[in-house]
């Protein structure tokens, strides 16, 4: 795969623009082909481009929210600033690492992770030449699994950091604990490499059976034929029959080592043998030698340079990012801004609209509450007075034409009647003195009227307009059954809701039909221009009711 198709397969990923089935395998394809150049760099760009990818899927799995692909891909960034010699840098996204996976449950990914970190920091101050803490981060590294396979490479690690130390002793025990650990397991590398350090350690501590484990370890890596692990094994034999003082051997097997270098092109490789044969006597494989180490110097010093060139280009490029999405989240912040406020606007206006309405009805409605006292009082003073006069006067005059006296004694009272339906409150008296005065005009031996619950209501705290319509629905109804249902029972409650007053009219009259009723249809208008709701229910023959809310 090359680096541009990788690149390509993993940013059509990010978009979502291949089959599910895809991105998986894309990925992994991905993620195994760039974890091979970090583990096997062959080019000066090859760390470069695989920091390039890695930091790409970081930012892709803290966007989606995918802590433990984050800490994936800080540990391969880890890894290559580690071998570019940045070990401050490695120490600071091993760090990142833990971090994260402190704030995540308890799983066994998690735990890996965590154990790689701590494996990894060790390494790191191996480095350094800290032994001390190197050896602190294994120990918290074992600390947090049981896992043979992973315990193998902790092991191992220590006792690498014991040899440094010139510890043999120790260093025997971890690489014999590494070797029991690696028999639990079915990986024959690990169970090589194992046992071949240990025979190492114990060749130098003179054991006689050192030799024994490095020839089976050397046996193992060829029946495999991991040529990396055979050739580490031929410079430890060496080194083991040099301590022998067997020149001829160390000399056989430096050679073979030197030989199996040079054909896998391994630079690192090439240059470990030319160190051990130098060190035994061939001193004419000096200048290729120092070739070699120039070589892998220049290697690493372009390495660096790219890697460095790639991280300032990067940051100057999150920094035009960042600029971007600035300005960007600046443009939808002031495009939200200006949406809410007109959000607001608009419901400014409406609210204002209704409540403008809701004036307006209660404006309209006191001038017809103004008019019909006018008309009133007109009928009141003008007409009845007249009429009463009249009737006094026939009385005096023709007191025998009682007929006509009775005829105009109706028209009087029906005057009266009228001038009483549009009268307004009297303000000297209580609101609920006012209704029951009302109920009391309707309550006859023929008609009863039951009211309930009106003292409960505290009508201080509602307006003239309000008390006034409420009286004047009432009485709308109350005549309208006595002129129409003749009931002989009437019920009237109230209630109050935590909002409003629930008023119920109920009665066992003839009902009526409401399309017809033009009292019912002023008596829904005079509550809807406050804002109120009534019901009606009723059938010829069934009563009426009436639910009213405001």
């Amino acid at each position: 795969m090359t680096v541009f198709s990788s690149l390509f397969y993993f940013i059509m990923f990010l978009t979502g623009t291949t089959s599910p089935n895809l991105y998986a395998q894309t990925v992994n394809d991905s993620l195994s082909f760039y974890n091979s150049r970090i583990t096997q760099p062959k080019d000066k760009n090859d760390l470069a481009s695989a920091y390039r990818f890695y930091t790409a899927y970081k930012k892709f799995s803290i966007k989606e929210e995918k802590p433990l692909g984050t800490v994936y891909a800080l540990r391969q960034l880890a890894e290559i600033q580690k071998q570019l010699g940045y070990l401050d840098e490695s120490e600071l996204l091993n760090t990142e690492i833990l971090e994260i996976l402190n704030d995540l449950e308890t799983s066994e990914i998690a735990i890996q992770y965590k154990g790689g970190a701590y494996n990894h920091l060790g390494m790191i101050y191996r480095s350094r030449k800290n032994y001390d803490q190197a050896l602190q981060f294994y120990e918290l590294a074992k600390g947090i699994t049981d896992n043979p396979e992973r315990l193998t490479y902790i092991h191992n690690n220590a006792g690498f950091v014991y040899l440094k130390k010139k510890n043999y002793e120790k260093a025997a025990i971890q690489f014999q604990l590494a070797h029991d650990k690696s028999l639990l397991t079915t990986d024959s590398i690990q169970i090589a490499r194992s046992l071949d350090n240990l025979g190492f350690t114990e060749s130098i501590l003179r054991n006689p059976d050192a030799v024994s484990k490095l020839q089976k370890a050397l046996s193992l890596r060829k029946k495999i034929k991991y040529s990396s692990g055979i050739q580490t094994s031929l410079e430890h034999l060496s080194e083991h029959y040099a301590l022998k003082n067997d020149t001829t051997k160390a000399l056989n097997y430096a050679q073979e080592a030197l030989l199996l270098a040079e054909s896998t092109e391994d630079l690192k490789k090439i240059e470990s043998a030319l160190a051990l044969n130098i060190k035994l006597g061939r001193n004419r494989l000096a200048p290729r030698y120092i070739q070699i180490k120039d070589s892998l110097s220049g290697l690493k010093d372009v390495q660096r340079s790219n890697f460095n060139y790639y991280v300032s280009l990067y940051s100057e490029k999150e920094k035009e990012l960042q600029k971007s999405e600035l300005l960007s989240t600046q443009r939808k912040n002031i495009n939200l801004i200006i949406a809410l406020v007109g959000i607001l606007l608009l419901i400014i206006a409406v609210f204002l609209y209704f409540i403008q309405r809701s004036r307006h009805r209660k404006k309209i409605l006191q001038q017809v509450y103004d008019t019909e006292s006018r008309i009133s009082k007109k009928v009141h003073d003008e007409i009845a007075n007249d009429v009463f006069q009249f009737m006094t006067k026939l009385q005096s005059n023709i007191p025998t034409d009682t007929i006509l006296i009775d005829e105009l004694e109706t028209i009087y009272h029906k005057t009266r009647n009228i001038s009483k339906e549009y009268d307004i409150l009297d303000s000297t008296k209580t609101f609920k003195v006012e209704l029951e005065g009302l109920f009391m005009n309707y309550q006859t031996s023929a008609t009863n009227v039951v009211v309930r619950n009106l003292s409960n209501i505290e009508w201080d705290k509602y307006s003239e307009i309000e008390k006034e319509t409420i009286y004047k629905v009432l009485q709308e109804l109350l005549i309208n059954m006595k002129k129409h249902s003749l009931a002989s029972l009437v019920l009237i409650s109230f209630e109050k809701t935590r909002s409003n007053i629930l008023i119920q009219y109920s009665d066992n009259g003839a009902g009526c039909d409401l399309k017809k009723s033009t009292g019912l249809t002023n008596v829904t208008t005079r509550i809807e221009s406050l804002s109120g709701k009534i019901e009606f229910e009723t059938q010829k023959e069934e009563g009426f009711k009436a639910r009213i809310t405001i």
